[in-house]
């Protein structure tokens, strides 16, 4: 049996796991479903999501740290292996809700550096407005002697993740993301 210590984020990110935040996320199902919390139920289900977890990723031969929706996939099945339908509804709807947010905002973003621009923090903490043509040169010089790269498309997409004040850096882990 391994015990899981890290989780990928959305953003590519590794981070330490923490049982903590699924155990906040079902009470919080729990709640908007039943109208209280069952702390018992609560901390078995935590627990059984969290096995479900270790179990899949100890069968795996290569990647063994989960994403953030992998986990998310595992507790909704959870709740619905254990019968508690209700609860799994509501953790549903938070999730639904949560990615409306995540794409409004990316949106959003995207069209502030498409009209006004944004500044990009340099290694040296100097601020500058972001180039597009920058990393449209970045992009072509990677796909150099690469066949069927659409570099308008990954310029699109990338330029979709950034947000204010982004550091350089991250917007090369960005890169590496919308490429994979």
């Amino acid at each position: 049996m391994i015990n899981i210590s890290h989780i990928r984020k959305r953003s590519g990110e590794v981070v330490p796991f923490e049982a903590a935040k699924i155990r906040k996320a079902i009470r919080g199902a729990y709640l908007d479903a039943k109208g209280s919390v069952n702390q018992v139920n609560v901390e078995d289900l935590t627990k059984k999501a969290v096995q479900h977890l270790e179990d899949r990723y100890e069968k795996k031969k290569e990647d063994k740290v989960p994403s953030v929706e992998d986990v998310q996939n595992i507790v909704e099945a959870t709740l619905m292996e254990e019968d508690f339908h209700d609860v799994a509804k509501s953790y549903i709807i938070y999730r639904y809700e949560h990615q409306k947010e995540r794409k409004k905002k990316k949106e959003q973003a995207a069209k502030k550096v498409e009209e006004e621009g944004i500044k990009v923090t340099k290694r040296s903490g100097k601020k500058e407005s972001f180039s597009e043509e920058k990393l449209r040169t970045s992009i072509k010089k990677f796909a150099e002697g690469l066949e069927n790269i659409d570099v308008e498309r990954l310029v699109k997409q990338c330029r979709a993740e950034l947000y204010e004040g982004i550091k350089t850096e991250d917007i090369q882990e960005a890169l590496v993301l919308v490429t994979r």
